[in-house]
């Protein structure tokens, strides 16, 4: 029998369009800030990747693919990047990304599919949804080395848990277990999904893959920890209530939206979700909750808890660190769809409607609280490209020096170019006659960055008018020496959503700018001081910088 026009809108298009609101908005925002440049670890990625290009031993560039990175080891990323490479001669740190996002895709495929045991109703899947594609985890969201290692490692320990727990079949098993695999050697919390693997094989009366399974792990756990080297060894003991402020924080980060005074409301909710999870120990042992979901369940409190003794001595304000934000909203997503599966139809009325309203509040906060923030960090790295493509200096990267060599090799390799058009900059012709206008030294400004090499420097900031809060709309710098200026004409605009944040002004976007200066155009042995022009409205604004200056 065909379903009425009216029952097909409201139980599959309508839930459906909501559930896919997120996912399109997530992957549009995703893909208008990401950039083809690397990013914090990305660049000792490159490191490994030329090893690998270099060693002719299959065994050394496996040893290579295997390497320790931090206290992970990230077999998935570079795989994803070698094979890259072999396909398209090149490197496009975008598309990876993008890639890498897609992951999420798969998690919440899985959350719906074994959702769907339960019940058809569409609408109860919405608060996941809106969970999952969230930009609280943003630092994932736009660096391909994290978006790989978070999402792919999740998800894959995610699909190794439902193959099991779903199949009782050896082919099933053999799967969960190469998939194991792929998720431990990416990043360590892998371990604690086979772990509970193990556990979920004994629960469930299966002692031979019990056994077989932890035998994988012990072999897993000698290939792993072969030639590893601590990281972070604790500087202290570890104080018990302080580790489980830490774990509170770390699960319920989720809900600070990007507010760090919110820190102690995300421990209230971590407090909560681990009485929750006591409280489905005791269910699972009388077999009235999915075993899949308590499996997972487990596996990211038990990522929480590694995490917390891993970074104890960064204390706890490093949970509210937005990678680790992701792991917060998939368990909490994970509660909900354990909570809607212990109660009766008549609770569940009122609790799908609620969770439905936070779920988008959380979203809708991230995204009003955070969507600047992140569009600026993502073109900060392009600055820092752009000027190492000119200097070798400016990477976003602790270790500048390393970073650069990296980057020449990688460039000069062919696996990577510079594209300077990605910069959304407009270079701005300075007419200014000093002569038809009043001149007025009220300007607002700000010098973000400058720096400087033998043959070039750089200069980057914000600045506007004290009197009107508006970008101006002819813009230059002036050097100035022995009584002359010269102006420079090729100063490109920079647009700000940070000051525009601040101020509270839209008008100030393209209030920013950015200028590198060839140096071989100055005279040696001079010193040049920094002067701002702008005009707006007919008036010509100037501001000398006397705290600044280039010398040659």
């Amino acid at each position: 029998m065909t379903p009425k026009p009216l029952t097909l809108y409201t139980k599959i298009v309508s839930p459906l369009l909501l559930i896919f609101l997120p996912i399109g908005f997530y992957y549009f925002y995703i893909a208008t800030i990401v950039e083809n440049a690397p990013f914090w670890d990305d660049f000792e990625l490159i490191r490994t990747f030329l090893e690998h290009q270099k060693s002719d031993s299959l065994w050394e560039q496996f040893k290579i693919l295997i390497s320790q990175h931090n206290e992970h080891r990230i077999l998935l990323v570079r795989l994803f990047m070698l094979f890259y490479s072999w396909f398209f001669a090149e490197i496009n740190f975008a598309r990876l990304t993008t890639i890498g996002n897609l992951f999420l895709l798969w998690a919440l495929f899985i959350f719906l599919k074994n959702q769907h045991k339960f019940t058809s109703n569409l609408w109860v899947c919405i608060p996941v949804s809106f969970l999952i594609f969230n930009i609280q985890f943003w630092e994932s969201g736009i660096c391909f080395s994290y978006s790989i290692q978070n999402f792919g490692s999740f998800t894959l320990a995610l699909a190794s848990i439902y193959c099991i727990a779903n199949n009782d079949s050896w082919k099933s098993f053999f799967l969960s277990q190469v998939l194991l695999f792929f998720s431990v050697f990416t990043m360590a919390n892998g371990f604690i999904a086979a772990i509970v693997v193990v556990v979920l094989f004994l629960f469930t009366g299966r002692k031979q893959k019990a056994i077989v399974s932890g035998s994988i792990l012990g072999l897993m756990l000698f290939l792993y920890f072969s030639d590893y080297y601590s990281i972070h060894s604790p500087k202290e003991p570890l104080n018990p209530f302080r580790l489980v402020k830490y774990i509170f924080v770390f699960l319920g980060s989720g809900f600070t939206m990007g507010y760090p005074k919110l820190k102690v409301f995300a421990a209230i909710i971590g407090a909560m979700v681990l009485v929750f999870y006591c409280i489905c120990l005791w269910q699972v042992k009388k077999k009235r909750i999915d075993v899949f979901l308590f499996a997972a369940l487990s596996f990211l409190i038990g990522s929480a808890v590694a995490a917390s003794i891993g970074r104890y001595n960064f204390g706890s304000d490093q949970a509210l660190a937005s990678r680790y934000t992701f792991f917060s909203l998939m368990t909490i997503s994970t509660v909900y769809l354990l909570l809607i599966q212990t109660v009766s139809s008549k609770l569940l009325k009122f609790i799908v409607p609620s969770a439905t309203f936070v779920a988008v509040t959380i979203c809708c906060l991230s995204y009003n609280n955070l969507y600047d923030g992140v569009r600026h960090t993502s073109f900060d790295r392009l600055l820092g490209l752009e000027w190492w493509s000119i200097s070798g200096q400016g990477l976003p990267y602790e270790h500048k020096e390393r970073a650069s060599s990296y980057m020449k090799q990688f460039t000069n390799a062919g696996f990577f170019r510079v594209e300077k058009s990605i910069l959304e900059t407009q270079a701005k012709n300075c007419e200014l006659s000093f002569n038809k206008y009043p001149i007025k030294q009220q300007m607002e400004f700000a010098i973000d960055q400058l720096e400087g090499s033998l043959e070039y420097a750089l200069i980057q900031g914000w600045t506007f008018p004290k009197s009107s809060k508006k970008a101006f709309k002819n813009f230059c710098i002036g050097l100035q020496a022995n009584n002359e200026i010269f102006l420079l004409k090729n100063a490109q605009v920079r647009k700000r959503f940070d000051i525009v944040k601040h101020f509270g002004e839209k008008e100030l976007l393209n209030s920013g700018f950015f200028l590198v200066i060839d140096k071989s155009l100055l005279q040696k042995g001079k010193e040049y001081q920094i002067i701002l022009f702008g005009k707006l409205n007919e008036t010509i604004f100037t501001q000398i910088l006397d705290n600044h200056s280039i010398k040659n």
